[in-house]
């Protein structure tokens, strides 16, 4: 009974502070969910597709963007282009001294026709960055190193205080004599946390605050230490790696004395390279090779990654088993098999693919754009219960107020 009042008071102030970036980022990432339709949606003036015969050549479209525009390279080659949806092509200067007013290439996928140019994220440039700038102001608050710091510091404490708020919705006492007894009092007086009641505006509030918070306990948690894993990798990583067997290569490539900026090998060498290493991986490790989707030139390391969706990811939109080659001798350096070979790898997979609504397909990403639709809800319901106990009104007073206020 000592105990209650404190963590209540830690939930509460807890909650206000980390309020604002909750609602921030709960809404945010449901609009993500659906990132690319919304994307081509707000866009469809400049990246229609004029339908016409012939399919998508990836490696000379990105040929194409650089003779476009000559001083720039793409280092990244998307292999899943579709005949009905833009190609899109990131790119840089080769001059490090310069600077460029876009990052982003959109083209034709079959013609190569230049459709659309853009800084990503970059608002200044109007509307037809809003979505990009949506995915910066989820994970950074669109201010850099700073911001992802600061929403992992908020992630961190979103995932405690998921546990201290399930125990505040635990009755107080036993209510009965005898062990059955009490069990029974007691799980029947929880279970009426579960469900929210109509009677009166306070009523409502607190009863649907309390609820939402039960029924997506388990995505909130898992939710809010995702967050806090992809804010702080490099304290996930070892942490993880004490637990359970972690041997995922990316961000940690063996880094050349001088960055290559420029491969020696063609990319068509590469992508033929590639294809026969990933043949040789499914072979050792099991697994079948659904499509390929990427090949990546990574100049600090002077490797090339070739990128697959297999047996072994969980989702379809971001895949991630590789194998990493020598950009000279085509040698297999590193490789990477999402699950079933290392148990921490399996889990962060999982735990990522669940942030990033990539598992269950299209009824799951649905299902994820309203859960942030509730959090947002669950957010705002704790202010406002927060407000009404600090202005003294009664539950009477503030549906009376409540009242009013339609009219």
């Amino acid at each position: 009974m000592t105990v209650r009042p404190i963590l209540l008071r830690l939930h509460r102030y807890v909650g206000l502070l980390i309020a604002l970036f909750i609602i921030v980022a709960s809404l945010t990432g449901a609009a993500l969910t659906f990132y690319q339709e919304l994307d081509l949606l707000l866009n469809r003036h400049r990246l229609a597709i004029t339908p016409m015969p012939g399919t998508p050549d990836a490696l000379r479209l990105r040929e194409a963007v650089e003779q476009m525009f000559p001083g720039i390279v793409s280092h990244y080659v998307a292999l899943d282009l579709e005949a009905t949806k833009p190609a899109v092509f990131y790119v840089e200067s080769v001059e490090e001294s310069s600077s460029l007013d876009f990052d982003e290439v959109f083209l034709h996928p079959v013609s190569g026709e230049l459709l659309m140019t853009r800084r990503w994220g970059d608002l200044t440039q109007g509307m037809v960055n809003l979505i990009p700038f949506l995915y910066s102001l989820h994970y950074s608050l669109a201010l850099g190193e700073i911001g992802i710091i600061l929403l992992g510091v908020v992630a961190v404490l979103w995932f405690l205080d998921c546990f201290n708020g399930a125990f505040l919705t635990f009755p107080v006492g036993t209510g009965a004599t005898g062990q059955s007894g009490r069990a029974k009092s007691w799980l029947r007086r929880w279970s009426a946390a579960w469900f929210i009641r109509i009677s009166g505006v306070f009523r409502f509030v607190f009863t649907s605050h309390r609820a939402f918070g039960l029924w997506l306990w388990a995505l909130l948690a898992v939710i809010a230490f995702s967050a806090a894993a992809l804010s702080f990798p490099n304290l996930y990583k070892p942490a993880i790696g004490l637990l359970l067997q972690l041997d995922d290569p990316r961000g940690q490539l063996p880094m050349l004395d001088e960055p290559r900026p420029l491969p020696s090998m063609a990319w068509q060498t590469a992508l033929t390279t590639g294809r026969s290493l990933m043949t040789e991986l499914a072979s050792e490790e099991g697994f079948e090779v659904h499509a390929e989707t990427g090949l990546n030139y990574h100049s600090g390391s002077g490797l090339f990654r070739y990128i697959v969706r297999s047996s072994r990811d969980p989702g379809l939109r971001f895949a991630a088993t590789s194998v990493w080659f020598d950009s000279e001798t085509g040698a297999r350096r590193l490789t990477h098999v999402p699950t079933g070979r290392g148990a921490g790898d399996t889990f962060t997979t999982w735990l990522h693919g669940i942030h990033f609504a990539d598992v269950g397909g299209l009824p799951f990403r649905v299902f994820m754009a309203g859960a942030g639709i509730a959090i947002c809800w669950l957010t705002m319901t704790g202010v406002w219960i927060w407000l009404r106990k600090r202005t003294g009104k009664s539950p009477k007073k503030i549906e009376n107020f409540a009242s009013a206020a339609k009219h």
